[in-house]
C-alpha cells in the first residue's frame, strides 16, 4: 500500500519531468505495466485457469479505453492547470461513480449521502476557484480542470466496468487494459 501510495502521489511530478508527450507516458506505462502483469498472471496461473467470455473480454477493453482515456486526459491536465488542481479536481470521480451506481445499478442515493457529496463538492468548489497567480492564463487554467474532470469521468466508466466484472480475477482485467493500452 506504501508503494502504490507513493507512485500515485509522484506520478504527477515524474510526467512533468519526463517532458514526454501525455500519450507517451501513458504507452510506456501500459507497456511496463502489461509485461508486469503478464508475469503475475503466469506466476498465478490466472492464464490457464481463467474462462472469459466474450462480453467479458469486450467489458474489459472497453474498461481499459476509459482508463487510458483517463491517464491521457489527467496527464494532460498538468500542463494546463497545476499537479495539485488537477489531481484534487480529479477526485470529483467519487461523485461520478455514485451517479453512474444509481444511473446503472440502481443503487440508492439517501439524504446523508447527498449531504456528504454536497459538502465534499463546496470543498472542492472552493481549492478551484483559488486559482493561483501563478498560472498562465484563465483560459488554461480551465481547460486543465476541464481535462482533469474529463479523466475522473473516464475513470468513473472504468470503475463501474470493473464492477460488472467481479467473477474475473483483477490480475487478468490490468493484463489485458494494460494490452489495450
Amino acid at each position: 500500500m506504501i508503494s502504490a501510495m507513493v507512485i500515485s502521489g509522484t506520478v504527477g511530478w515524474f510526467v512533468i519531468m519526463s517532458g514526454q508527450a501525455p500519450e507517451a507516458v501513458v504507452f510506456w506505462r501500459c507497456l511496463f505495466g502489461a509485461l508486469a502483469m503478464l508475469v503475475t498472471c503466469l506466476v498465478l496461473g490466472v492464464l490457464r485457469r481463467s474462462v472469459i467470455s466474450a462480453r467479458q473480454f469486450i467489458l474489459v477493453c472497453l474498461g481499459g479505453v476509459a482508463l487510458i482515456l483517463n491517464w491521457v486526459l489527467l496527464f494532460s491536465a498538468y500542463k494546463h492547470s497545476s499537479i495539485a488542481i488537477a489531481t484534487v479536481v480529479y477526485h470529483v470521480q467519487p461523485f461520478m461513480l455514485v451517479g453512474l451506481g444509481v444511473l446503472l445499478f440502481a443503487e440508492r442515493l439517501n439524504a446523508v449521502k447527498v449531504g456528504w457529496l454536497l459538502l465534499a463538492f463546496a470543498g472542492l468548489m472552493l481549492i478551484v476557484s483559488a486559482k493561483g497567480s501563478g498560472q498562465s492564463t484563465a483560459t488554461d487554467y480551465l481547460l486543465g480542470i476541464c481535462l482533469a474532470l474529463a479523466s475522473a469521468f473516464f475513470y468513473a466508466v472504468a470503475a463501474a466496468i470493473a464492477k460488472r466484472l467481479k467473477d474475473l480475477p483483477a490480475h487478468l482485467i490490468v493484463l489485458i487494459q494494460m494490452v489495450v493500452g
